[in-house]
């Protein structure tokens, strides 16, 4: 069970820890990317079945990377939204060499 948290501060470094090995690290990032990507293309275009999709395409594999390298639960099940909003600042902390410093 995941510790309770009041706000996005202190859940973070709970999901930093989740996320201690590179292969997880880049699969995150690599997806998180490629989603956000697909789901911006899908609205500029009118290709709304990519925004539909998008969730498939990137929780799939993260979900996966748990199970298969970390070993533990996605924080996703259990706080959805910051979970989102975390894989977006870990995309940004791993993109621009930031991951020691966190």
């Amino acid at each position: 069970m995941d510790p309770e948290m009041k706000n996005f501060e202190e859940f973070f470094p709970h999901y930093m820890a989740l996320h201690s090995k590179p292969v997880t690290q880049w699969i995150h990032v690599s997806f998180t990317l490629f989603g956000t990507l697909l789901i911006l293309s899908g609205l500029f275009t009118g290709r709304y079945l990519w925004v539909v999709i998008a969730p498939i395409v990137i929780y799939g594999p993260l979900f996966l990377s748990h199970f298969i390298f970390e070993k533990n639960k996605p924080a996703t099940l259990s706080h959805p939204l910051w979970s989102v909003r975390a894989d977006l600042k870990m995309a940004k902390i791993k993109i621009l060499g930031l991951w020691s410093k966190e």
